[in-house]
């Protein structure tokens, strides 16, 4: 039983739990554990897809402490995104012919350039990310599967914006 074992021991794992509660209960992290390579960067976003995308990147980039240069402003990168959409397929019936569950794929396709155009060749070249996942429904309640879904769909845009911030901050 761990409470017969030498008092040593016990005391010595009594201070290692007190300083882990100390230094997180004080907010220590270890050094690079946030901030995901922005602090400091001047990004300015572009692009053709839907709003709440090009909001989404802004708010986390933000988050990351980067700043988000207006059109036209001078930035040190300009983050383009080409291109966004959402595919939903079948990946199983029941015996009558009717979907059981839907598999939901996000793809995400992005660039990052110099700030101006007499500048180097682009920093990071075109890509995509693609975040997916499936979810159950019941056919004989289709409301529930639309609300589903769309949660579904933001929480993946979520997922590909992120990975997208990810390949750009290894790009900076």
């Amino acid at each position: 039983m761990w409470w017969r074992t030498e008092p040593a021991a016990v005391a010595r794992a009594l201070i290692l739990l007190g300083l882990s509660l100390a230094l997180t209960a004080c907010g220590w992290q270890l050094r690079g554990a946030t901030g995901g390579g922005f602090e400091g960067t001047v990004l300015r976003l572009q692009g053709d897809v839907d709003t709440p995308v090009l909001r989404l990147a802004e708010a986390e980039l933000l988050d990351l402490g980067a700043q988000v240069a207006a059109a036209g402003a001078a930035a040190d990168a300009v983050l383009v995104v080409t291109g966004a959409d959402t595919r939903r397929r079948t990946v199983s019936v029941d015996d009558r012919g009717r979907a059981r569950e839907y598999e939901l794929t996000y793809r995400l396709s992005f660039r990052l350039e110099p700030p101006d155009e007499a500048a180097e060749r682009p920093r990071l070249a075109p890509q995509t990310v693609t975040t997916s996942a499936a979810y159950a429904v019941d056919p004989l309640d289709t409301q529930a599967a639309d609300a589903r879904e769309t949660q579904l769909g933001r929480e993946l845009r979520v997922d590909a914006v992120r990975l997208m911030l990810a390949r750009v901050a290894r790009a900076l």
